[in-house]
């Protein structure tokens, strides 16, 4: 009976921290040295379109440009719808688990965006990410590409 709470004592105790922070991946010289990112929405969704856009903007690293082209990047906006489960308009009564189900129900979805990024003229994916908001993953993106910069400036004498 005792033996199992201490292989799970010892087993978390060798094991390595929960909250340790992994070192990402240097990200490939073509996305670090971009200038220019055609953006390429796949999503069905303007709005995906126009999140992307704008933490572009506000980012100012990348100039996003009208013509696949002439860009350094390309960067592919994909959506899909995700299915939840349902919630319907019930009520409980006393506690005791007696629900009224009467009422109409719903189902519940969410939507994941997916950012892939290649080099013009290559299928190559670069960098990619899924989240539910596009300009969240370009934010994420942006913090990754300003800790490498300032990781090389660090290391260089």
């Amino acid at each position: 009976m005792m033996f199992l709470p201490l292989l799970i004592l010892t087993t978390f105790l060798a094991g390595p921290p929960l909250a340790a922070k992994t070192k990402p991946l240097p990200l490939p010289p073509q996305l670090m040295q971009a200038k220019t990112v055609y953006i390429d929405n796949q999503s069905h969704y303007a709005s995906v379109g126009d999140q992307a856009n704008t933490e572009l903007s506000k980012w100012g690293r990348l100039q996003v440009v009208a013509d696949r082209k002439s860009a350094d990047l390309v960067l592919k906006l994909t959506a899909r719808t995700v299915k939840e489960g349902r919630v319907s308009n019930s009520t409980s009564m006393g506690g005791r688990g007696v629900r009224n189900t009467s009422g109409s129900s719903m189902e519940m979805t969410s939507m994941d965006v997916t950012v892939a990024i290649t080099p013009h003229g290559s299928k190559d994916i670069l960098w990619q990410d899924t989240s539910d908001d596009a300009g969240h993953l370009i934010k994420g993106l942006r913090k990754r590409i300003e800790e490498q910069e300032k990781s090389a400036g660090a290391a260089q004498p």
